[in-house]
């Protein structure tokens, strides 16, 4: 099951499924190097009036926008698969402050893309939650293996 947004509306509150995506994370010590790689998504909802998505996922490393990859579209679909893999590279010692904000986006051609959901930050710290925090060191307990989980996104 998807993980569900609570919005107040006048007099209730209703409950939006944001779908989940799989990713897999890998770092390899002697390269210095994190390795994503986006492989699907299920149960995204319907942002446009088509009753579909087009949906893309895109990775920003650090907070500042300091590099920032995204998958190709996927059009007018709700369960799309990507395997696309992205690599940065991240000093070791850098490592333990690493963001990864993983994003997936509804594409439009007339006005803005919307956001769908997102996952992250993934590092270890308090703002992370338990599934990223678990994802982050079973990565780190296998070394140069990508591991892969599934996230519930996240408004």
């Amino acid at each position: 099951m998807g993980s569900f947004l609570l919005r107040s509306r006048k007099g209730g509150v209703t409950r939006e499924n944001l779908g989940r995506i799989q990713f897999s994370v890998g770092y390899n010590f002697q390269e210095s190097t994190l390795t994503v790689k986006i492989m699907k998504a299920q149960e995204l909802p319907a942002k446009d009036f088509s009753g579909t998505s087009d949906p893309f996922v895109w990775l920003m490393y650090k907070d500042k926008r300091v590099e920032k990859k995204k998958t190709v579209v996927m059009k007018r679909c709700l369960n799309p698969v990507f395997n696309e893999s992205f690599v940065f590279d991240i000093p070791t010692e850098r490592l333990r402050e690493t963001t990864i904000v993983i994003t997936v986006m509804d594409k439009d051609r007339l006005s803005r893309n919307d956001v769908i959901g997102k996952v992250g930050p993934i590092y270890l710290s308090w703002k992370s939650g338990p599934g990223e925090v678990k994802h982050w060191k079973d990565m780190i307990a296998r070394p140069r293996q990508a591991v892969a989980q599934w996230h519930q996104l996240k408004a």
